[in-house]
């Protein structure tokens, strides 16, 4: 993953995934979720799904911040494509970004 300056990357430069999830008291988010904070950047939470992660799953289980479309397009031309804990994976493997929002 790909390292920016807080200071020069805007809301405008991540992936434009739909939000579908608004926090409120006692919601749960589900595996995907897409929420906007605030600042007006994206986070989708992630339930790990593959069995790589079954040790590791109450940690990382979470919110993290949706990539920078530069990101993803570099990830449809590689031959694998990170999750959110930035393992590499094929990219249609159900924990891969690609797959996680909808792109595979």
């Amino acid at each position: 993953m790909t390292y920016y300056d807080v200071h020069e990357i805007t809301p405008d430069d991540q992936f434009p995934a739909p939000v579908d999830f608004e926090p409120a008291p006692g919601r749960v988010p589900f595996n995907g979720a897409v929420k906007r904070k605030p600042s007006g950047f994206l986070w989708l939470y992630w339930m790990p799904q593959g069995r790589n992660y079954r040790d590791q799953y109450d940690d990382l289980v979470g919110w993290y911040q949706v990539p920078l479309l530069e990101e993803l397009e570099a990830w449809t031309f590689d031959s694998v494509c990170p999750t959110p804990a930035e393992d590499d994976l094929e990219p249609d493997h159900p924990d891969s970004w690609l797959r996680l929002l909808g792109l595979v």
